[in-house]
């Protein structure tokens, strides 16, 4: 089994170095998952959050759906971004569908990483320098359409 949504929100917040202050930390078991919410307040004008996952965590609907409650508890406020990150993570295509219908529908953003701790802070850096999530294709899943 993998580390603990602990163990990797530590290694998200090490990742994540001087230029992004966490605000706040808050580990959940939200209906039987294990979330580790970190707060980053604002950047860009945009309300953030990471939901860190265990690693290597299948994104399905069930888990998606608890990840992005967890992060808009969090990022609740003006255009919330939700960052859902399992590291090796692998997210369903129904997980997939379901969270871009539910953000287009609920006017939220949310973007799933499953590479390493330094993606989250490339979207971070995206978002704070052209004030807009940039994904790459190849190793994040956007969901906004």
């Amino acid at each position: 089994m993998g580390r603990s949504s602990l163990d990797e929100a530590a290694l998200v917040v090490e990742a994540l170095g001087r230029e992004f202050e966490v605000t706040g930390v808050e580990r959940l078991d939200v209906g039987g998952l294990d979330v580790t919410v970190l707060d980053l307040g604002e950047i860009s004008g945009r309300r953030v959050a990471v939901s860190v996952l265990p690693e290597a965590t299948t994104i399905n609907i069930w888990s998606s759906r608890r990840a992005v409650a967890a992060g808009l508890l969090v990022a609740g406020g003006r255009e919330p971004l939700v960052i859902v990150y399992s590291r090796r993570g692998r997210m369903t295509k129904a997980a997939y569908l379901y969270l871009g219908y539910s953000a287009y529908h609920r006017g939220f953003e949310v973007v799933v990483v499953n590479g390493g701790p330094g993606e989250v802070r490339e979207v971070l850096e995206s978002l704070s320098t052209i004030g807009r999530v940039r994904v790459s294709e190849e190793r994040l899943y956007p969901v906004r359409p």
